[in-house]
């Protein structure tokens, strides 16, 4: 009970700041009430009166750590939050660009598909008048054929008709067996006096 009175009566001095003489005195007194008050005593030069330390009641320190423990788990949140937000800007700003690239690509493609139809149907145009012209060709081509063999198979036979006289004129010369000769020379020609014949 004593000890209680007493530590009513310096109850006044917890929450201040006192010399280092007096609590060097008083620790086990003013520690004691610091833990029943719980209140934060600061211990002061006793020249300068500059702070040097401060009797905290562990309630209160634990109270105060608990908060920066939370502050760091917060500050650690806000910066992953951050990072997410970051993260994801530079991902939509990737997705617009893909979709703008997607959408370029779509466009080359739609022209493309334009440009090989046209392409397509110039080359079935081209084929046909190809196959036109070609067979036009071919029809020339037989024609010019036919009218070769036939101006080849006329002058073929006006040769025959004239070498056939030219030999009947020959024979009407020199009869076989009257030169030697033309005896050589109708043997070297047998085989064409036959078709003349």
């Amino acid at each position: 009970m004593a000890e209680n009175a007493a530590l009513a009566a310096d109850a006044e001095d917890v929450g201040r700041t006192l010399p280092l003489r007096d609590v060097r005195m008083r620790l086990p007194h003013l520690a004691a009430l610091a833990r029943a008050a719980g209140q934060v005593t600061v211990i002061v030069d006793d020249r300068t009166n500059q702070p040097l330390a401060a009797l905290v009641p562990l309630a209160v320190a634990r109270a105060a750590a608990v908060p920066r423990a939370d502050d760091r788990r917060i500050a650690e949140l806000e910066r992953r939050v951050a990072a997410a937000e970051e993260n994801a800007r530079v991902a939509t700003g990737q997705v617009r660009a893909a979709a703008e690239k997607l959408r370029t690509v779509r466009e080359l493609a739609a022209a493309a598909g334009a440009d090989v139809h046209a392409a397509r149907e110039q080359a079935r145009v081209v084929a046909e008048r190809a196959a036109a012209s070609s067979a036009g060709w071919a029809r020339r081509c037989e024609t010019l054929r036919a009218d070769l063999r036939r101006q080849h198979g006329a002058e073929l036979s006006a040769a025959r008709r004239e070498l056939a006289r030219a030999w009947a004129e020959l024979h009407r010369v020199s009869p076989p067996g009257a030169d030697r000769d033309v005896d050589r020379l109708r043997a070297a020609q047998h085989d064409f006096l036959d078709d003349v014949a």
